[in-house]
């Protein structure tokens, strides 16, 4: 079975967005969001990692564009 995002946990604050994510293979991802859009991931591999960019971005672009 394909892992999968789960469930997430995020807050904002004016200057940065940080969270995590769960998946269903019960690990999580830790990201955090500047006020410029830079984003960074860790805590999980390499393959996991990848499985969140999207929402990642999504949120990024959610972020600096209400900024």
């Amino acid at each position: 079975m394909a892992t999968k995002i789960k469930g997430t946990k995020v807050t904002a604050t004016k200057n940065q967005v940080k969270g995590v994510i769960y998946l269903t293979d019960k690990t999580k991802t830790n990201f955090s969001i500047d006020k410029y859009g830079q984003w960074e991931q860790w805590g999980n591999n390499t393959e996991n990692l990848c499985l969140s960019v999207g929402y990642v971005e999504r949120l990024a672009n959610e972020f600096t564009n209400i900024s």
